[in-house]
């Protein structure tokens, strides 16, 4: 069964609303809705009408209007609003005739969401619908398939029939200059490709779609980037927010001695900017006569920035407790103070979400710390710590 058909416009149509009219086609197109040039043909018609006063948005089917007003505020939360009207009204008037028919389109597939990736594909919509082509996400055998799949700065596209799903990547561009050159030279491709359609066998009802011989093979348009295939690049476009868990262990200095220390922390937040972290550090300390262990646990803003492809570097601010405890013979006590710190760490990818850590962590405790037994000192370490660790972390994408 066919769905429905959207067009989407807005007045003025202009440039400076041309990024409005994406993002609304873009989500309308996302929610499962055909996208359509021809506004006649379209079982719903939004238009977006942006005034100083506000903006109102009409939704018009065949027998039905509706039409909704949203007051001045923030550009991204305006958008959101006039997104949600759209997307009610679409449900309220949108009806599809039984006896519709779907005129070959574009199908458009995107493997791994990313705000860059997202702009390709937005891009390509406008392309084919200027060039008056229907647009869809549900593909059917007829149609074009175009499968975007983010690869780091770069994007594969694989253009070929609907039926034989995505195809092996026949052009490589740049997600980092203008996403409507690439767009344009993805259109091309679809242009320049032709499939047909036999009829299926009689008494069947499913058919296979075979593309038509060509003459010679159909013009490849020539790609911004290459990608080697033994070159490793993130499988994955950019992500917005991610969960990583770390382990480190090396040294920490305390006037007047180096001891061990452990440390695993959790970090939640931006993939490229701010977050937050969590950390549990471990610090034993003991000789023959005192055996003393300091726990410290610190939570904190954290800043993380990637360096080309691999590379990372990390800036944190924590404040936690220190936990003091000790024991000498058979009798153990424990003090509290606080501890802050300011780690910082350099960092490269090995495989996939795997990082390898090298850190600094300067730390100050409340109070510089000493033991005696018999009236004798057994045990001192100061105030100030500065710790030296390599180690591991793992994270994953949460959006």
């Amino acid at each position: 069964m066919l769905g429905p058909s959207v067009s989407v416009d807005t007045e003025p149509a202009d440039a400076a609303h041309d990024e409005l009219r994406r993002f609304v086609a873009l989500r309308v197109l996302q929610e499962g809705y055909d996208l359509t040039a021809d506004r006649e043909r379209a079982d719903a018609r939004v238009l977006v009408r942006v005034r100083d006063e506000g903006t109102e948005i009409q939704v018009q089917g065949a027998a039905a209007t509706r039409s909704f007003a949203v007051e001045p505020g923030p550009a991204a939360l305006q958008r959101l609003e006039v997104l949600h009207r759209a997307l009610i009204g679409i449900e309220a008037v949108a009806r599809v005739e039984p006896d519709a028919e779907r005129d070959p389109g574009v199908s458009l597939s995107l493997s791994e969401p990313s705000d860059r990736a997202e702009s390709l594909m937005a891009a390509v919509v406008a392309a084919a619908l200027a060039d008056g082509r229907r647009v869809t996400t549900d593909a059917h055998p007829d149609d074009t398939l175009v499968c975007i799949t983010p690869r780091g700065d770069l994007a594969e596209v694989a253009v070929g029939p609907a039926v034989d799903g995505c195809a092996p990547a026949t052009a490589v561009v740049s997600l980092q200059d203008d996403v409507d050159a690439s767009a344009r030279d993805v259109m091309q491709q679809t242009q320049a490709s032709s499939w047909i359609l036999p009829e299926p066998p009689e008494g069947k009802e499913s058919f296979e779609a075979q593309p038509e011989p060509p003459p010679e093979a159909p013009a490849v348009v020539p790609v911004e980037a290459t990608l080697r295939r033994d070159e490793e690049v993130p499988l994955q476009g950019p992500a917005r927010a991610g969960l990583r868990l770390g382990m480190e262990g090396g040294i920490v200095a305390r006037a007047p001695t180096v001891d061990a220390s452990f440390r695993a922390r959790v970090r939640a937040g931006a993939y490229d900017g701010m977050g937050g972290r969590l950390e549990l550090g471990v610090i034993p300390s003991s000789n023959e006569k005192i055996q003393v262990v300091d726990t410290v646990l610190a939570v904190g803003p954290d800043w993380q920035h990637r360096i080309g492809k691999r590379g990372g570097v990390h800036v944190a601010a924590t404040l936690g407790a220190d936990i003091h405890t000790y024991a000498v013979d058979s009798w153990s006590a424990a003090d509290v103070s606080w501890v802050c710190g300011l780690p910082v760490a350099a960092s490269v990818e090995l495989r996939g979400e795997t990082r390898m850590h090298l850190s600094v962590l300067p730390e100050v405790s409340g109070v510089a710390t000493s033991h005696a037994v018999n009236d004798g000192e057994v045990w001192r370490r100061s105030a100030w710590r500065i710790g030296a660790a390599v180690g591991f972390s793992y994270g994953w994408r949460i959006e």
